[in-house]
């Protein structure tokens, strides 16, 4: 349970660190592509979420995280 939380900080400070970064993250871009309809039932979100991700209205919480990574078959990393 500590290792989880611990790694749950870390790669929320990596999303932090990512988002003040210019460049805009890669979970954005990939959602950004293809059947948002599909996507979202891959993943387990509304479609709205998808479109509200896409547009920034707010930053995925760690576990969204991990399920989008798993969608795209990537690692958490990959999609920050």
């Amino acid at each position: 349970m500590e290792t989880e939380q611990t790694l749950e900080n870390l790669l929320l400070k990596l999303l932090a660190e990512q988002q003040r970064k210019s460049s805009m993250p890669r979970y954005i871009e990939l959602l950004s592509k293809g059947n948002k309809v599909h996507m979202a039932r891959g993943i387990g979100i509304s479609r709205q979420t998808i479109y509200d991700l896409i547009a920034q209205k707010y930053k995925p919480n760690y576990d969204l995280l991990v399920n989008i990574a798993k969608y795209f078959k990537l690692s958490v990393e990959d999609v920050l």
